[in-house]
């Protein structure tokens, strides 16, 4: 039997990540926090959003389908990963 979603959720994911983590980098409170989230993350980079019930990934070009209806949500922005080299390191030839 499938768990309803709500902030009533067992599983405090939100509370998780404050212990695993700090305290969340930003908190969207509406749909327009949410575009400004992502319209601010630089390229490469992504963001994590949590409640007691749902978990997510914020990223320019997709936003979860649930995310609006768990209002407000924190937000931890992710650094972005290191650009791989563009050419192989000096001694070694190109495969």
């Amino acid at each position: 039997m499938a768990m309803p979603l709500t902030d009533n959720f067992p599983f405090p994911m939100r509370e998780y990540l404050k212990n695993s983590w700090g305290n969340a980098d930003k908190v969207a409170k509406s749909p327009q926090d949410l575009k400004d989230i992502v319209n601010s993350l630089k390229p490469r980079e992504c963001a994590v959003f949590a409640t007691t019930g749902h978990t997510g990934v914020l990223k320019s070009g997709y936003q979860d389908p649930q995310v609006e209806r768990y209002l407000p949500v924190d937000v931890w922005v992710l650094p972005a990963p290191p650009q791989p080299p563009t050419q192989p390191p000096k001694g070694r030839k190109q495969q």
